[in-house]
């Protein structure tokens, strides 16, 4: 995923920043996919978290590796930050304390976002206005040592040299990690605290709430689309729900983003090759003007319908919580692919010709 994605989110973070709180929990698959098992959350499919290793408010060394055999839950803030870090930092406070004595069984990371102001006085404060001070590790570092972390787990930061109204901006983004070192779900923005709960609980083979307390069904494999409507930047309005009965490779970018200006060409040579076959694609640009939006994309020669999110909205909706992103959804509106990061040829050849076919993406 990016960066001016990082920059990935130049809208990454002011886009959730601007939406402070905005957050649509997902109810997800577990691996058994019963409703007693299904985690709540961006289903993230069980793929190896990226390890890291840094030192803690303590000044203990602490990585990923070393929780092995607990669930983490893996958040990222920065303690001078007056968005939404307080309000993520805040529901962890409050998913510990409905865990309980449970809480001791798992662990919690906050990654700092801000190494230039996270000195060991602001992230005591900060931790200790929480409530979290003994009960997480907030894991600090220079900005050479984090970046390639915030990177492996598709987070923007804004750039040291950044403009104030965006010095703090950076994706929100909350990850739980299995006990075998593996990533489950994605909560953006601020995590759901009885799905949280509920998630570790799971997790730790204990019994949970119903998933009906906790989530609304959101784009993820075997779940329908929210519904989409946005203005097109060729004029009129542009609907998932006009496309029913298509195939949608639906993608969210952004002008800033050098790795989606990177799969632009894949996607438009896939565009051209599908037209009259039943498959559209529609990109959804993050919050940008409509004339720098037409000047970039007259410079990329894309020529598929572009929808311009200029709030940010859908890109909640849609859990979007770094750039690009892109779903497969199928002909009857029901999501089937779900993909954090750049395309490549194989992925789209792989997810969506078996779309086309009538077979589940796998």
């Amino acid at each position: 995923m990016t960066r001016k994605r990082l920059p990935w989110l130049l809208v990454g973070l002011v886009v959730i920043a601007a939406l402070a709180g905005v957050l649509y929990p997902k109810g997800s698959s577990g691996d058994t996919g019963s409703a007693q098992t299904a985690l709540v959350g961006t289903n993230l499919g069980a793929t190896p978290a990226p390890n890291f290793r840094l030192k803690d408010q303590f000044g203990r060394w602490t990585s990923l590796s070393g929780l092995r055999g607990r669930p983490v839950i893996v958040t990222f803030v920065g303690a001078t930050c007056t968005t939404l870090c307080p309000v993520v930092a805040e529901s962890i406070h409050r998913t510990l304390a409905e865990l309980g004595t449970v809480r001791k069984s798992a662990a919690v990371v906050a990654i700092s976002t801000d190494p230039e102001h996270d000195t060991p006085a602001a992230v005591a404060r900060f931790s200790s206005e929480h409530g979290l001070m003994h009960r997480w590790h907030y894991l600090v570092g220079s900005r050479a040592t984090l970046t390639p972390i915030w990177r492996a787990y598709h987070l923007y930061v804004a750039p040291k040299n950044a403009p104030p109204q965006i010095a703090n901006a950076h994706t929100s983004a909350t990850y739980l990690i299995d006990a075998a070192g593996r990533e489950r779900v994605l909560m953006t923005s601020s995590p759901d605290v009885v799905g949280l709960d509920r998630d570790v609980r799971i997790l730790l083979g204990l019994p949970s709430v119903s998933v009906a307390q906790v989530a609304i069904p959101a784009p993820q494999a075997g779940h329908p689309t929210p519904a989409l409507s946005l203005p097109g930047l060729r004029g009129g309005t542009l609907t998932l729900q006009a496309l029913r009965g298509k195939v949608v490779v639906l993608n969210f970018w952004a002008t800033w983003c050098p790795p989606c200006k990177s799969e632009m060409p894949l996607l438009q040579r896939w565009y051209r090759s599908v037209q009259g076959k039943g498959v559209v694609v529609l990109g959804v640009d993050q919050q940008e003007g409509r004339k720098d939006v037409a000047s970039f994309v007259r410079q990329v020669r894309v020529t598929y319908p572009i929808a311009l999110d200029t709030d940010g909205v859908a890109s909640a909706q849609f859990d979007v919580a770094g750039l690009p992103t892109t779903l497969v959804i199928d002909r009857q509106g029901i999501v089937r692919s779900f993909k954090p990061g750049m395309l490549d040829a194989a992925y789209l050849q792989s997810q969506l010709r078996s779309v086309v076919e009538g077979r589940t993406a796998s």
